[in-house]
């Protein structure tokens, strides 16, 4: 409808501001390039240059990176290189992430002026098979009868872009094109086709646009339209809000293409970026069939050492919900009125805000600190209730220089989401897509940790091992009015526990060559299905061919 285009303008208006301002100090002028998808190696390359003090400037609470912002922050990395000196303890191991990124954006560095390391092709072809296989259900996610989601959860597959893999033997092939189209304008297509044999016999295909998006680029705003994903927060997988658990959302975008210093007082906030969408959640597992996901997103760096972000997302509108007036849904979509509003709610709709932040110390062996807070209410009457029971946590550490060459990098997260996260009663389908959840697949009512050792082999292979456990709960709850309202358990039922590690090796693949992903993972679970003696051996296989055309 016409005033949905008119609500997202005025978001954008007031939610990026200063878009059309480069940073402060820029020489190059941008010009516009497709998104990367979001688990593309180039991200992790990214992080481990930034731990290590290579870029100065870097906002990893909002991806995935362009290819223009991605091939920016390795020049940085270039430069930054060039000013460590050969004698460096982990300068070769530099030289060859730097090599691999060097490689994979040949054509944005080529527009940088900096020298590529190859001839390349304006037009980017890639070629994804693979194969998988697992012995690992999937179950719904209960009611807690304080709201209801029509999730379905499988940790074990979980945070691959939403590909859809069976209980049993999955093979698919992803193409991926794409490229620009002069200086404003650039695209990608991304179809998958899939051919499926499930454990309970017979077989399903299916063919569908795994993603593609169109970007214009008009001064430093990114204009964004089509099936694209967006991933928020500090973690590797992404946020609470929004990770790479869901596939491409049907969107409109609206987004900062270089990070902006603000004017006047503001600028000691530092380099900053912006995002403001509008999606189309579409039909499977949806109260209300195409009801919108509204999101706006602000990252700051107040110092190359510190990022700090702040997000909102509301959940609202589809055919037959409740209806708003323009002023209303403008009003719902702002946040900013909840903070003095605890006792009503503006509209009908389902809520999620979010702050986190990380703290960089590249001398202290890549030491990298980070934390996140998504509170599904706002109700500062009940703060400890409101933080913990209806709010959700990620905290992490990680050290990107385990070793003094930088070969091994070390990963540790701790998880807990609350009573009501990605659950609600009027979008009783709860934030998903797809039945996916957007964010963390602990879903509602858990708590979890999980550790990663990441090895660089050499500049082609590496390897990383995973452990995670995690508990689920299911209990029953009753909301009890009063001033503050609380939450009153009414029964107890069986934790659902889980056991989990998984071994990765890739081999990346150079232009013109091909790749190779083998993974494989187990999963002890106890009390399935929140059964009392129910377990679960479950197991998963994978192999990835990838191919990049020159």
């Amino acid at each position: 409808m016409p005033y949905r285009a008119l609500v997202l303008l005025l978001a954008g208006a007031l939610a990026c501001p200063c878009v059309l301002a480069a940073q402060e100090g820029a020489q190059e002028s941008a010009k516009a390039s497709e998104h990367l998808q979001p688990l593309d190696p180039v991200h992790r390359d990214l992080d481990r240059l930034a731990a290590w003090g290579l870029i100065d400037t870097i906002l990893v609470g909002q991806r995935p990176y362009s290819r223009a912002q991605a091939a920016r922050m390795t020049a940085q990395a270039l430069r930054g290189r060039a000013a460590l000196g050969a004698d460096a303890p982990y300068a070769r191991t530099a030289d060859d992430v730097l090599a691999r990124l060097s490689d994979r954006l040949a054509p944005e560095l080529d527009a940088l002026g900096v020298a590529p390391t190859r001839p390349f092709s304006p037009l980017r072809r890639e070629a994804r098979l693979e194969a998988t296989w697992t012995d690992s259900p999937t179950r719904d996610v209960p009611s807690n009868q304080l709201g209801s989601s029509m999730a379905r959860i499988n940790p074990l597959l979980a945070y691959d872009e939403g590909r859809g893999v069976v209980d049993g033997t999955t093979t698919a092939l992803e193409v991926e094109v794409g490229g620009a189209l002069g200086s404003h304008l650039a695209g990608t297509l991304r179809p998958r086709a899939q051919l499926a044999w499930p454990r309970s016999g017979g077989s399903d295909a299916t063919l569908e646009l795994a993603s593609g998006h169109a970007r214009v680029l008009l001064g430093n705003l990114g204009v964004t339209v089509g099936r694209d994903h967006v991933v928020w927060g500090q973690g590797p997988r992404g946020g609470l809000a929004l990770s790479t658990n869901p596939g491409a959302l049907l969107l409109a975008s609206l987004a900062t293409e270089r990070p902006v210093v603000l004017p006047g007082p503001l600028r000691h906030l530092g380099p900053s970026t912006y995002q403001v969408f509008l999606a189309d959640l579409g039909t499977e597992g949806q109260a209300f069939d195409h009801s919108q996901l509204f999101g706006w997103r602000l990252s700051f760096l107040p110092s190359r050492r510190v990022e700090v972000g702040a997000e909102f997302l509301v959940q609202s509108g589809g055919d037959g919900s409740p209806e708003a007036t323009l002023r209303e849904r403008i009003l719902d979509y702002l946040f900013f009125p909840d903070l003095f509003s605890s006792d009503r709610e503006l509209i009908s709709s389902n809520k999620v805000a979010g702050l986190d932040a990380r703290v960089r110390v590249p001398e202290a062996r890549g030491l990298e600190l980070w934390v996140e807070l998504a509170l599904d209410d706002v109700d500062i009457d009940r703060f400890k209730s409101m933080i913990w029971e209806d709010g959700s946590w990620n905290v992490g550490v990680g050290l990107a220089r385990l070793d003094a060459a930088g070969r091994l990098g070390l990963r540790l997260e701790a998880h807990h989401t609350g009573l009501r996260m990605y659950e609600h009663f009027d979008f009783s389908g709860g934030l998903t897509l797809e039945r996916r959840l957007l964010g963390s697949e602990l879903g509602p009512h858990a708590n979890g940790a999980s550790l990663a050792l990441d090895w660089e082999l050499d500049g082609r292979n590496a390897l990383t091992l995973e452990g995670s456990v995690e508990k689920r709960g299911s209990d029953p709850y009753v909301l009890v009015a009063g001033t503050p309202y609380y939450f009153a358990r009414l029964g107890i039922r069986p934790k659902e526990t889980r056991w989990r590690t998984r071994a990765t090796w890739e081999r990346f693949a150079a232009a013109g060559g091909v790749g190779l992903r083998v993974e494989g993972g187990y999963e002890r679970v106890a009390n399935f299905d929140f059964v009392d003696g129910g377990a679960l051996h479950n197991l998963m296989m994978r192999a990835v061919i990838v191919a990049r055309l020159p």
